[in-house]
Formats: structure tokens, sequence, C-alpha cells
């Protein structure tokens, strides 16, 4: 696991991330949660709201992976699995 600013943003490789570890996650204030997919080079983006988490997106290789809690930052997934 790798956080990104005062822990508001975190990313995984997905494997198979058990719930308790995103109710971790929404308890220490982390607000968004990417799920990286090295072999099908997608990442979802998951909102961790107070009682919920909802998927943000599913972005694939040709896709722009936005992320509201950096202000609005994109970036072309391709740059990612680079």
């Amino acid at each position: 696991m790798s956080s990104i600013g005062a822990k508001r943003l975190t990313y995984e490789e997905w494997l198979a991330l058990p719930e308790t570890k995103l109710e971790d996650y929404r308890q220490t204030g982390v607000h968004e949660c990417w799920l990286v997919s090295p072999e099908a080079e997608t990442i979802e983006v998951l909102r961790l709201a107070t009682e919920e988490t909802t998927t943000e997106g599913i972005f694939g290789i040709d896709g722009t992976l936005r992320s509201e809690v950096l202000g609005e930052f994109t970036v072309p997934v391709s740059e990612i699995f680079r």
C-alpha cells in the first residue's frame, strides 16, 4: 500500500482487497483508493464515504484516470502502465 498526501488517497495492487482493509482506510481518513490491476491494465477508483464505498470509475489502458482528491488531477492510464 502506498499513500499520497496526508493519506487522503491510497493505491493498492488489485488482488482481492478485503472489505476490512477498505474499512481501515476509511477510519484513518482515506477518501479515495485506486485498485491497480497490472494484468488487466485497469485502475478502479473507489470513493470511501463515511458509511459506504462507491466505484467512481474503472479506467482501462486507453482511458484517462480522474481524481477529485487530487484537485481534479487527470493522467492517461497508459502512462501509469509504461
